[in-house]
């Protein structure tokens, strides 16, 4: 069925039922189907300045969507890969985390296409665009550094807290 469309039913006298009862009402209703999925909202939001080069971007949709048409749907200008994934506690949630740390002093934009598809299949409404520029680096400062394992004795990772 088409997003954002009203649908209308008629069911004219005279029909049966599969037990074979012939029925003399006329019934008629309607219903309507919603529009199609949008940004609600995005972290940084349109024209914020003084951005961290290290933040990770948010966006929020008003329905839950498809991961998988998300990552092909998500771009960032200047040009920089992009990890896109699903809020595990918030399938309406994407978080975009660029590979590297943006550049200080920079104005980006990030663009959802209408390739990104709620868990229905429906397509986001519109292309939509968000401009931002980030502010100076920041030093680290009293920082803590440790490296962790896995379970299975394999090194797990680097973890840095400012």
């Amino acid at each position: 069925m088409r997003t954002n469309t009203i649908y209308e039913v008629i069911l004219e006298s005279g029909y049966r039922d599969p037990s074979g009862n012939t029925y003399s009402l006329r019934h008629h209703w309607s219903f309507a189907t919603e529009g199609p999925p949008v940004v609600a909202s995005s972290a940084p939001g349109g024209g914020d300045g003084g951005v961290d080069p290290a933040s990770y971007l948010t966006v929020d949709f008003s329905r839950s969507m498809d991961p998988t048409s998300l990552k092909a749907a998500v771009a960032l200008s200047p040009t920089t890969s992009l990890d896109v994934k699903l809020d595990p506690s918030d399938s309406r949630r994407a978080i975009i985390a660029p590979s590297e740390l943006l550049s200080p002093n920079t104005t980006y934009q990030f663009v959802i296409n209408t390739a990104a598809l709620d868990v229905d299949g429906n397509q986001l409404g519109r292309v939509q665009e968000v401009r931002f520029t980030t502010g100076p680096l920041h030093p680290l400062r009293d920082w803590i550094a440790f490296a962790t394992d896995r379970t299975d004795g394999s090194a797990g990772g680097l973890w840095i807290v400012n």
